[in-house]
C-alpha cells in the first residue's frame, strides 16, 4: 500500500468518527490533489473539497483548492 492510500484510509476513519468536520474533508481532498494525475483522483479531490464547503461555506482552504482543481 502506498503512503497516500494510508492517508485516504486515515481520513475515511476520521470522517466516520466526525463527519461534520470540514478539516477532515479538506485534508482528504488534499491527499487526492497530490495524486491528481488521474481523472478519478481529480474527481475525488473535487468531491472532498465540495463536501468541506457544504459543511462550512467559508472554509477558505477548500474554496482555494477547489478553484485550483477547476483551473
Amino acid at each position: 500500500m502506498k503512503n497516500y492510500e494510508f492517508a485516504h484510509w486515515d481520513y475515511d476513519r476520521a470522517i466516520e468518527i466526525e463527519p461534520n468536520n470540514p478539516r477532515y474533508w479538506h485534508s482528504k481532498g488534499l491527499s487526492f490533489e497530490a495524486i491528481a494525475f488521474s481523472q478519478d483522483a481529480l474527481d475525488r479531490a473535487i468531491k472532498a473539497f465540495e463536501q468541506a464547503l457544504k459543511i462550512d461555506s467559508e472554509y477558505f482552504g477548500s474554496r482555494y483548492h477547489l478553484g485550483k482543481m477547476y483551473h
